[in-house]
């Protein structure tokens, strides 16, 4: 058996032939109750793992209309002397960048090192 808390604060319970249940966390519950006992024999409700963000496409034109010309110009500079080339050749010829490329995170890096991790944040937002 195993067990895992949800997003909404049930256990999600599956059972060794693969069948499931849901289990509301509430000790008045007897199924509750029996997975209490389960616990005591050592066994743990594994807790809830949030998914990761679903990807999304980032126009560069945006994030260069997201700056500041005082950082638009940082950027710049920091972009123009970044390793590798062949990622700075794909920045400058791109028109989207997915949030789950190795371009985007790149660019993330390079936009940290030179206007800081909060504006980065906002530039690059979705």
């Amino acid at each position: 058996m195993k067990a895992q808390y949800t997003e909404d604060g049930m256990i999600l319970v599956t059972y060794d032939d693969d069948t499931t249940a849901y289990v509301p966390d509430d000790m008045e519950n007897r199924d509750r109750q029996m997975l209490a006992e389960w616990e005591a024999e050592g066994n743990v409700i594994e807790p809830y793992v949030a998914p990761p963000p679903a990807p999304y496409d980032l126009a560069v034109s945006d994030i260069w209309g997201r700056m500041t010309d005082a950082e638009a110009e940082a950027f710049d500079a920091a972009m123009s002397v970044a390793p590798p080339l062949r990622l700075r050749k794909q920045f400058n010829s791109a028109s989207i960048m997915t949030s789950d490329s190795e371009l985007f995170n790149f660019t993330k890096g390079v936009l940290t090192s030179s206007i800081g991790a909060a504006r980065t944040g906002e530039v690059m937002a979705r």
